[in-house]
């Protein structure tokens, strides 16, 4: 949605460089130096997870606890 708003003139915005590589529509221009964001996984309170969804969570968890030692 954010990016459908930029392509249509209406604003402009920070995003991840990911999210704009493959947009020819889009110019992106990186930040120097560059910037470190905290990002969260987020799911909706109470609801479903899959066996797919626990397992990329716990996954995570064991990525950045292993980046963190």
């Amino acid at each position: 949605m954010i990016l459908s708003i930029v392509k249509h003139e209406y604003a402009i915005t920070a995003l991840l460089e990911l999210v704009t590589e493959h947009e020819p529509e889009v110019k992106g221009i990186s930040f120097e130096p560059p910037v470190f964001v905290d990002l969260a996984l987020a799911w909706r309170k109470d609801g479903y997870l899959s066996r797919a969804d626990r397992s990329f969570i716990d996954f995570i968890k064991k990525q950045m606890q292993y980046r963190a030692d």
